[in-house]
């Protein structure tokens, strides 16, 4: 499974320079006061997972960061900088600043080390038994479209297996991943642009949909029959079933309200739903998802994104809202995953556990801001870890606790 290893902050905003950030492989907590980065830290995770920081594409940036896959023996290190530069007529446009980006990754595959360079929008490639290649390479305008062509391009190539592992690990980066927020932008981001289009022609079945999760989408389309609206219940969606038993409901529906009919392009009907709403059913009443209570929309956005990121979470106050029997449920819900929390509750913290002082090191980051407004981000130092641990496993305080004392939150 993909793991995210390292953070290098070499420079943004007031970060120090330089800042290193070293991640375990399952609960990463970042712990600080108000305004001291924890969500700009997130956000900078976020970007790293998904490859992408076109979100600060107007910000000088040089960051790097290092993911590893043991399950594929393979590993990749990135790089991605945005730099003030010149432009091609600054004497026309002196009042204006443009950045060049530059992107750079080495891949280490079964032991073969391979080394892509973006810049400008052109990509090379240097490695093991891969030259010459195709000229066309150099004209390709995407990062993501490059490796998509350079993986056709090299299928029937000589060492072409390091590439396949490479497209795996690629592949498990595509799927876009978000940061689940400490209120209800995600939920209401979900409920406010989510649509369904379905057409009933025999020659094609024309699916648009936006949702994150596959079993969901699966659902409103098998209960699709052209009338005034699709309906998916809890039997067939998991969270939903986890919702609805943690709610104590009956049963809690997935709703997507028709918009309109029309001819399609070949001989049958196109229909559109939109509006995608959540209807809890307790007895013989029902409430509509603008009628729950704060809690259970937080929880029921929680369960969405913890349904749609099989590998790698990150979120944000992640208890907000919650009872302690739901965080209980969405703590173990982590399993294996690698994820990245942020937390002012110490509830959440007294669910942590740890094996070493080395553990308290790699998992727990501190963020500070000092007077002249610098953010300062770290892992626990190893002194600091090895009194957290001592304290810990005399099993005499709580986690929270513990860390409130010795200054860790």
């Amino acid at each position: 499974m993909l793991r995210l290893t390292s953070l290098t902050i070499h420079k943004f905003r007031n970060v120090w320079p330089n800042t290193t950030l070293r991640f375990a492989g399952g609960m990463n907590l970042v712990l600080g006061q108000n305004g001291t980065g924890k969500t700009t830290l997130l956000e900078l995770i976020v970007c790293a997972v998904n490859l992408n920081f076109d979100r600060y594409e107007t910000e000088e940036l040089d960051i790097a960061f290092e993911f590893e896959d043991p399950n594929l023996g393979a590993s990749a290190k990135f790089r991605f900088s945005h730099t003030l530069a010149k432009p091609q007529y600054a004497e026309l446009a002196p009042e204006r600043e443009t950045f060049a980006r530059t992107i750079e990754s080495i891949w280490n595959l079964q032991g073969a080390e391979f080394t892509l360079d973006h810049r400008n929008n052109r990509l090379a490639v240097a490695g093991q038994d891969l030259s010459p290649l195709p000229n066309t390479l150099e004209l390709l305008r995407t990062f993501h479209e490059g490796l998509g062509y350079l993986a056709t391009a090299l299928r029937n190539r000589s060492n072409v297996y390091p590439f396949v592992a490479m497209f795996a690990i690629r592949g498990l980066l595509l799927a876009r991943k978000a940061r689940l927020d400490e209120s209800l932008n995600y939920i209401a981001n979900l409920i406010s642009t989510e649509s369904l289009v379905l057409t009933n022609d025999t020659k094609r079945n024309d699916v648009q949909m936006n949702f994150d999760t596959s079993v969901l989408r699966r659902a409103l389309q098998k209960s699709f029959t052209g009338e005034q609206r699709a309906l998916s219940t809890s039997s067939d969606v998991p969270f939903l079933a986890d919702a609805t038993r943690l709610f104590r409901a009956t049963d809690i529906t997935a709703e997507l309200s028709f918009n309109q009919a029309q001819p399609s392009a070949h001989s049958g009907t196109t229909y559109s739903y939109k509006g995608l709403n959540f209807i809890l059913t307790r007895g013989r009443s029902t409430i509509t998802f603008e009628n729950f209570s704060y809690g259970q929309k937080r929880l029921l956005g929680a369960l969405h994104y913890f349904s749609v990121n099989t590998d790698i979470l990150v979120a944000d106050e992640l208890t907000n809202g919650l009872h302690h029997e739901w965080i209980d449920f969405l703590i173990k819900e982590l399993g294996e995953r690698q994820s990245f929390l942020t937390s002012q509750n110490p509830v959440l913290l007294d669910f942590l556990t740890f094996d070493s002082a080395a553990d308290v090191s790699q998992r727990l980051i501190r963020c500070t801001m000092n007077d002249d407004g610098e953010l300062h981000w770290c892992n626990i130092p190893s002194v600091e870890a090895e009194d957290f641990f001592i304290t810990y496993s005399a099993n005499m305080q709580q986690v929270g606790e513990i860390m409130r004392i010795q200054g860790l939150w």
